[in-house]
This record gives C-alpha cells, structure tokens and sequence, in this order.
C-alpha cells in the first residue's frame, strides 16, 4: 500500500493529468474491460516463468487501479519495457545526428508523443531514451538491409514492449501490415497505446481482405494459419523483429517461434550473449546454420554481452526461373479471387442488384468452379457481413451490444450462467446492477460460484424452462458451455463425440421465479441454453405478456436440430406480442421486421427481441 501511495504522489507531481477526455475515458474503460475479461489460464501459460506472470498482474492491478494515462510511469514498465536515461543512449543519439538524413528524416520519427505521460531523455526532452534506443536499431536494420523499413509490406515484432517500436515504423512511413505477438495482457497495453495514437488496429479477418493495420495475437497457431493464407504469404517483403525477446524466451517455445518466422526476407535480432543459464551465442549459431542466408553478426560495441543478428534479403527465384503455366495460373487465380470479392463486396455495399448479376454471371463463368480459396475468402466475409459463426463476444457484437444495453437496467437474468464469463462482464459494464444467474449443472455451479460475486448477484443451481420439472443434462466434459438437455449429433468435424454423460437437473420458470420474488420487471434477459430457449420463453409468458422484459439477447445455431426447433417457432412466439426482432451484427442491431425461410441456416448467431417503446440508446 506504501510503495502504491508512493507512485500516486511522484506521478502527481512529475505530470498532473487533468479529468480523461470523452475519447480518453473510452480507451481507459476499454482497458480495464480487457483486463477484467483475462482468463485465470493466461497467468499459467507454458511460456511465461514466474518473475513474467508477476509483472503481468502487476500490470493488472495498476490497470484497474490507476490512471492509464501515466502507465509509462508505472514501476512495472520502468523495469520491463521503458528505457531508463542511460549513459549509451547518449552514444546511439550522437550516431543519429551524423546520419544524412537526420533532419528530414530522423529528428521527426524520434519526436516523442505525450501519451503515457514518457519521461523526456535529459540530453534532448524532445524525445525519450526508449524511442532513440529503438531508432537506432533500425538505422542498424536498414544499413544492414540496403532499404528503408517503408518498402515493407509486413513486419512481425516478437515481444512488442507497450507499442513503442512499432509506433516508430509508422513514424518512418511504414503503411503496411504490423504483427506485435504478445502475452494477452501486454497486447491490451499496446491496444491502448496505438489506439492513443490513431494508428490503425486491424483483425485478421481485415487483413486476409487486404486492410493494412496492426495486428495484435497471442496464439502461436492463429499466427502461422494466417501467415500461410495465400493472401499474406504472397504479400511482399516480410521482416522479423525480435530486440532481446528471442533470447529471453524458453529453448522449445522460442524455436517454434523461429520456424514460423523461417521464411520471411529480412531478419532483426538483438539478444544477450547468455540469458538463464543459456548460451545464446550457441543456440543463435546452430538455428543460423540451418538456414542459408546471407546473415550480419556483430556485437554491440557500446552494450557490452549484447549482439545484433541480421540478414539480407534471400536471392529469389525470378520470373524467368519459373515454369510459364504455373505462373500464369497463380496469377489468374490471385487476380480473379480479388476481383471477383472487391465487386461482389462493392455490389452488396452499392445495393446495384441488376448490375451485380449480370457481374456474378459474368465472373461465375471464369473462376474455378472447385476452388477452396475463392471459397473461403467469401464465405469469411458472408459470415462477417452477416453476423454469423463468430463467438468470440469481443467481435461479434455481442459485448459492444451489452455495452450500450446493460447501463441503464436494474435487472439482469443470465440464463445459462455456466461459469460466470458474462455475469462477471456485465458487472465491469454495470457494477450496481441485480443479476440472477441461473445454471442446473451442479459440478458447472460450482465452479460459478467459485467467483466469490457481490450481493448484488444471486445464483441458482436449477435451469429454466416451461414447466417446473426434473430433466437429464447431457454432459461433454463439465463446466463445458455446449452441455445440453438435448443429446447432439453429428459434431465429429468439429472434435466433438456425442455425450455420454448425464446430470439430473432441477428447472423452473421465469413466471414462477418472478413471482416467488416478487420480481416486478426484467430490463435483460440473456438466454444461451443450448438449443432450450423456446422452452425459456414459454415459461415466461405472463412477464412477456404484460409487457414487464425490456431486452431479450439470445442464441440460435447448431443446437437447434437437435433440439427440433425453428427460429421460426420463436417468431410464432412473439407475434401476438409487443416485441420485435433485431439480429446482432458487430457493430449494429440489424432490424428484422418479418420471419424469412432463408433465415434457418442453423449457423452460430446471436438476436435481441426489444419490447415496443423501450428506448435502446444505442448509436
């Protein structure tokens, strides 16, 4: 608590931050929001040591407990990430000055913003030591590579810090694609960061449809699936940054690290000579030798145990080297797949139905008929464009529809609890409100309330549904979100065999609850109960009838054959009733005035039902 009072007094006095802007409280709560979010499982990764988890959630507390606005004062970042005024960055600012291009170039990119509130470099406060330690690494790299970093079309950084070296390339011209690969809560630092600076953050979905941007990614395997899309792995110049990261990192992770990255063009690698016990110099040598290259090592003459690893571009395999119809067929195919998504796109987006046939006729008779490439690429963005087998609450929708909806309610049901990931999300919304978890699984109950939640959250171990019953609960694994009253099948392709387990549950209804609590109104009614929500709805029909639920926010998909139920059901439902329907995209309500056959695809996705006159407040 000393040393905590003690940052709060240093930083007060060293830069008095006055009341967060509209658009700096937004970046502020959407920090806090990823840190609340972080699964326990993130502090436990294979990768991380244990000095490495404990700067993590320090990082965490000082999140949620200070002003972000300062965090490059925060002692954790100081230690890890922030360059201390050292006698060699003196050294590496004079070498910048004596470069041709310092004024025009150089002296512009170093300019220092105030976001994080940086202590300025004593030698020139224009700057701060962190940027010109940075700027002289890629002074190093270009020199090495005989380029400038803007002719790059991709650069991935391993260990980004808080964003300060990517933020560079962009300062030096950089506009194409940025990979910062990270520990979850380092990237939400980062998120934080470049968003501050109106650097452009992108999806991998953006990426894939030719966005250029920072991508922020912490899982091994998402990174090199994306790597191998035929749209990246063909885009151009790639380069791999990795300053002191690489040699920090464990032996069988780092290598795994080093074959994704195998095949870029260009290579910058600063690392220390011997880290942990391991002889980098040896480790470096014997993954070099494996890759014929035209590779620079050199020590850094003024950080003493300290070496640059770079390389030059590889001779590649020319135009002329390459067999006439093959390179003919690759480029056809690239050239068609693009044209044929940019108009597809441009016609949805342009509503030009007449001129969009005729333009699908005319292409459907030049593609491949069989190509999985063309394929995936529209079916990526049909699924996007209609809101559909995304689960991810952060891009789906889902969350940003919880946050316009959940600060102004009293009353929240959240049925289907399972382990509390949304009842502890509408808390970091909305602290003060009433949530009634309902979850029937007694091991999955457990585990709920596990969360230690504050009075203001009740939970049930029993389900709901349309009568008060006993059923069995068909179980994968517990605590699993996918567990069901309904036994499904035919989910072999996505690793799953059919339940062989089973708990006997207790249900009730929403009428029957409310009464028994004298529950006067519902302002949220989050369903996601596997196929069971028509059920849900049927016991709730006198607080339906009467007008007494605001927001319904329910799952429809796979579940559905199973449990043999329509959408349509659902809309027969609500016909004689004062609601309607909206489908929730990522970043709008989609209004769905009347039922439509073509809507039964039973693919993931997400609806609100919002009773008549109910104001949403939504932008």
């Amino acid at each position: 608590m000393i040393k905590d009072l003690l940052y709060k007094w240093r930083n007060l006095i060293r830069n008095p931050l006055g009341p967060p802007t509209e658009r700096e409280r937004k970046l502020i709560d959407e920090l806090r929001l990823s840190f609340k979010m972080l699964p326990e499982a993130i502090w436990r990764t294979p990768d991380a040591d244990e000095e490495w988890i404990r700067y993590q959630k320090r990082i965490q507390y000082l999140v949620l407990n200070e002003d972000p606005r300062a965090f490059l004062r925060w002692d954790v970042i100081c230690q890890t990430m922030f360059v201390p005024n050292s006698a060699y960055i003196r050294e590496e600012l004079e070498f910048l000055k004596r470069e041709e291009h310092w004024k025009n170039r150089w002296q512009t990119a170093i300019e220092e913003s105030s976001i994080g509130c940086p202590t300025p470099y004593s030698l020139y406060p224009r700057s701060s030591a962190t940027l010109i330690h940075h700027a002289y690494h890629l002074c190093q790299f270009e020199k090495a590579i005989g380029s400038l970093v803007d002719k790059l079309d991709l650069v991935w950084e391993f260990g980004g810090g808080y964003g300060s070296l990517c933020r560079l390339f962009y300062q030096l011209g950089f506009t194409g694609t940025f990979i910062i690969f990270d520990f979850q809560p380092v990237l939400a630092l980062q998120r934080f960061f470049l968003d501050s600076l109106n650097i452009p953050l992108v999806s991998i979905e953006d990426c894939i449809l030719g966005k250029r941007g920072v991508l922020l990614i912490s899982d091994i395997n998402d990174l090199e699936h994306f790597l191998k899309d035929p749209q990246i792995s063909n885009i151009g110049k790639k380069a791999f940054v990795a300053t002191w990261s690489i040699s920090e990192t464990p032996l069988e992770f780092r290598q795994a690290i080093l074959n994704v990255a195998a095949d870029f063009d260009y290579f910058l690698i600063a690392y220390h000579d011997e880290f942990g016990g391991i002889n980098n110099v040896e480790f470096m040598d014997a993954w070099k030798s494996t890759l014929e290259r035209r590779w620079h090592s050199s020590a850094i003459e003024h950080l003493p145990g300290n070496k640059y690893l770079l390389e030059r571009e590889r001779e590649r395999q020319t135009r002329d080297d390459t067999p006439a119809h093959l390179y003919q067929s690759h480029s056809i195919l690239s050239g068609t797949a693009v044209l044929f998504s940019r108009l597809l796109i441009g016609s949805i987006l342009n509503n030009m139905a007449s001129l969009g046939s005729l333009i699908n006729r005319a292409l459907l008779s030049i593609i491949p008929s069989q190509n999985k490439r063309i394929f995936g690429l529209c079916k990526q963005y049909a699924d996007r464009y209609n809101g559909e087998n995304n689960d991810q609450m952060e891009t789906n929708g889902e969350l940003h529809f919880m946050q316009q909806s959940l600060p102004q309610c009293h009353t929240v049901f959240d049925v289907g609890a399972n382990v509390g990931h949304w009842a502890t999300l509408a808390l970091a919304i909305n602290s003060q409100v009433n949530i009634h978890c309902f979850e029937p699984s007694p091991v999955t109950y457990q585990q709920l309330t596990s969360n230690c939640f504050p009075q203001n959250v009740t939970c049930n171990n029993f389900g709901l549904s349309s009568v008060p019953s006993e059923a069995d609960l068909f179980v994968f694994e517990a605590g699993a979100g996918i567990n069901s009253l309904y036994k499904r099948r035919g989910l072999q392709s996505f690793g799953l065999k059919t339940q062989t387990l089973k708990e006997r549950i207790k249900l009730d209804t929403i009428d029957c609850y409310c009464d028994n609590r004298s529950i006067k109104g519902i302002d949220f009614l989050k369903i996601d109960v596997e196929g069971h929500e028509l059920e849900v709805f049927k016991g709730s029909l006198r607080m339906l009838q009467s007008e007494r639920v605001n927001i319904i926010q329910f799952e429809y998909g796979g579940c559905n054959i199973d449990a043999r139920v329509l959408l349509k059901d659902i809309f027969d439902l609500f016909a004689p009733l004062n609601y309607s329907f909206f489908k929730i995209l990522p970043k709008e309500l989609r209004p769905v005035p009347i039922y439509d056959q073509r809507f039964e695809n039973f693919q993931y996705q997400n609806w609100a039902v919002v009773r008549n006159g109910y104001d949403l407040l939504l932008p």
